[in-house]
């Protein structure tokens, strides 16, 4: 540990169960390198190249790894615990249940990884590409995703407790059920989600755009639902949604007492 192997070629080497826990691996070549199991805490691994590597298991708490490629690498539980891993491409990578939490992941490349049952509560993923990404069943509570590109991700069961998609678009998503309590979706556009019975108490949504957005049965108690932009089908459903203690606009006020008219 504490070795200096910077830009070291280490090409399918075989280091499983190794330790190189503090040693400065930067702009180093691990492409499909057997790293499962290694103790890797605190190592830096600065725009490295992990392309098809095999870190499953291996622990990489407080690791440095901005900037690397990760590529198509196998991180099935890996420990990433407060790990740096900005501008990192982790496009195609398999993260089922790895643990992120609290890790830096801003304007990570994300897309089309497997992220199912992933820990990354209080994680920093702002302006992250999440795009086609699979975070079913995630835990997300307390992250950042703001200016985040979400697009077309997967978010089935996924906790989202105190989450941020400020900024965000989110099209084509189903969110039935989801636990987005106290979360933060200022300013998002949301197109075609299904949200029905989630649970968004608390929720900040001011100035949220919604189009053909299912909400019925979802709770937005205490919820802040202030100048928001709604469709014909979002309002209708809205009226099925509990919004008692929510603060909402005069225009939809009317506009759902109208729907209640109309009912009788």
């Amino acid at each position: 540990n504490n070795a200096i192997l910077e830009k070291t070629d280490l090409t399918e080497a075989d280091l499983s169960d190794a330790n190189l826990s503090d040693a400065d691996l930067t702009d180093a070549r691990l492409f499909r390198t057997d790293l499962s199991g290694a103790n890797l805490r605190g190592i830096y691994l600065i725009g490295a190249n992990l392309i098809g590597a095999h870190v499953s298991w291996a622990d990489l708490s407080e690791s440095y790894l901005s900037r690397g490629q990760f590529s198509r690498a196998e991180l099935y539980n890996t420990n990433l615990n407060g790990a740096d891993l900005s501008e990192a491409d982790f496009t195609r990578a398999y993260l089922m249940g790895t643990n992120l939490t609290g890790a830096n992941l801003r304007s990570t490349s994300l897309s089309y990884a497997d992220l199912t049952e992933a820990k990354l509560m209080g994680a920093n993923l702002n302006s992250a590409k999440i795009t086609y990404a699979d975070l079913t069943r995630a835990n997300l509570t307390g992250a950042d995703l703001s200016d985040a590109d979400l697009d077309s991700a997967r978010l089935t069961g996924a906790v989202l407790r105190k989450a941020k998609f400020d900024r965000v678009r989110l099209r084509e998503m189903d969110l039935r059920g989801v636990d987005l309590t106290d979360s933060s979706l200022r300013d998002s556009s949301l197109m075609l989600v299904y949200l029905s019975n989630a649970k968004m108490s608390g929720a900040d949504l001011r100035d949220a755009s919604f189009d053909r957005v299912e909400m019925t049965g979802v709770d937005l108690t205490g919820a802040n639902l202030e100048r928001i932009k709604y469709d014909q089908f979002t309002l209708y459903s809205l009226s099925e949604a509990n919004l008692d203690g929510a603060k909402i606009s005069d225009s939809l006020k009317d506009d759902l007492s109208r729907i209640k008219v109309d009912a009788k």
